[in-house]
């Protein structure tokens, strides 16, 4: 079991990689007056930098996770003496489950950055490096700069300068066939699409009953507890709608997010 609040270190396993609030707020998130995000709120789950600060070794995304348990749930933001009222807030997890298709083009992946980097010598050279460093492949989720130590490259075909599982499935699956080659076709990408399944939690602080307001402090969590398997290890929480504006708030109420995430095992591939 690992358990962490969201921030935005790189040194966290739990970092907001999209978050609509800027400034000082940047590692909290509070509520929308219409109940719907208009830009993306999402934070990401590295479960191979988790592992790899428990237990002390190198965790590899070249693996598929076995998560058996999954908490969401907000908890208070000491930024200043705001929290009146209470949020909820909602939205979806997506994780990539391994298919032969997925699993062939992250293999695809290592073979063309070692390839590239056979005849090279610097600090991520495979073979010859003038620094001593893990060689394994590390993804981003959807663009660069979202996990740490993510692999760079430098193909002109792509976007970015660093890989992400988002944009290798979309190319890969490109490349094995084209979905309009079939006049019936229900998919349209080899890659397929990332999997998914909604959440809902929220926090009360105070509550209001016939024109007073009550302290009634109450956390309802988030708990997922079915397995599933999680290729690469990452975990995308997408936060897409909100409780409405308060009559209590004078100023927006500003919560952290914490997850704590259950792992049965692994295989590596």
């Amino acid at each position: 079991m690992v358990s962490r609040i969201a921030s935005l270190s790189a040194s966290d396993w739990v970092k907001w990689i999209y978050n609509d609030d800027g400034g000082a707020n940047y590692q909290s998130i509070d509520g929308d007056n219409d109940g719907v995000f208009t830009q993306r709120n999402m934070l990401l789950v590295d479960l191979p930098h988790a592992l790899s600060r428990s237990l002390g070794r190198q965790m590899s995304q070249m693996s598929t996770y076995d998560v058996e348990y999954l908490r969401i749930e907000l908890v208070n933001f000491n930024d200043a003496n705001d929290n009146e009222s209470g949020l909820s807030v909602s939205g979806h997890v997506y994780h990539w489950t391994p298919s032969k298709h997925r699993i062939d083009a992250m293999k695809l992946a290592r073979q063309l950055e070692k390839a590239a980097e056979s005849a090279e010598f610097d600090s991520d050279s495979f073979i010859l490096s003038s620094d001593r460093d893990y060689a394994g492949m590390r993804f981003n989720w959807d663009a660069d700069g979202q996990v740490k130590y993510a692999t760079a490259e430098s193909f002109n075909q792509l976007v970015g300068s660093e890989w992400d599982l988002n944009e290798l499935f979309q190319v890969y699956g490109y490349m094995k066939d084209d979905s309009t080659v079939y006049s019936n076709s229900l998919w349209d990408n080899r890659g397929g699409r990332a999997n998914s399944f909604g959440f809902e939690c929220s926090y009360t602080n105070y509550t209001s009953l016939s024109g007073s307001n009550i302290f009634d402090p109450k956390s309802l969590a988030f708990e997922f507890e079915k397995p599933i398997s999680v290729l690469g290890g990452l975990l995308a929480v997408d936060f897409t709608h909100t409780s409405v504006g308060s009559s209590l708030n004078t100023v927006d109420d500003d919560y952290l997010v914490q997850i704590t995430v259950g792992v049965r095992g692994w295989s590596d591939f």
